[in-house]
């Protein structure tokens, strides 16, 4: 996931929650609740469940595992990882030269919400996957509480999703 460039405004305030940006909660703070899915995103090597948890693992490895599972599950990207040899421990080369952009996607979407972000910004991050796996994703997401989504997208499939649940 990467960290958001937030700029201060020149002019007026940003309010969130009845709080204004900068006074009341600091940038810093405010990025570390952002999280962002770009159409292509970048994917270090490693392990699946460490590219899923990242900075969120536990000692445990059994425990990483089942918390990595719940991501994935919400991304729709658990049935594959599954049927992958060595699971949620096999290995992804840099950029995910072995998955598919739909597969890398959901991967950094996963990512995104093991971070519990109050604002989520997708931009295009669904691109890469079929229809049905879209809604599906989508509608998990909408699931979670405590979550403001940004969706940047040309997906006829998302504004119908959208207005069923506005």
């Amino acid at each position: 996931n990467i960290i958001c460039g937030l700029i201060k405004p020149s002019k007026g305030k940003i309010y969130i929650d009845n709080k204004i940006l900068g006074n009341q909660i600091n940038y810093p703070e405010w990025r570390m609740q952002i999280g962002m899915v770009k159409q292509k995103p970048y994917l270090n090597s490693g392990k699946i469940v460490d590219l899923i948890l990242g900075v969120n693992k536990c000692k445990d490895i059994n425990q990483s595992i089942r918390d990595a599972k719940y991501y994935a599950k919400l991304a729709c990207i658990d049935e594959v990882i599954e049927k992958l040899p060595e699971g949620y421990l096999h290995y992804i080369e840099e950029n995910g030269k072995s998955l598919s952009g739909g597969q890398i996607q959901r991967l950094a979407i996963a990512n995104a919400l093991c971070l519990k972000p109050s604002l989520l910004i997708l931009d295009e991050s669904t691109s890469g996957v079929d229809k049905e796996t879209e809604e599906k994703i989508f509608k998990n997401i909408f699931e979670i509480n405590d979550i403001t989504i940004l969706s940047i997208s040309h997906s006829k499939t998302l504004e119908k999703i959208f207005k069923n649940h506005i």
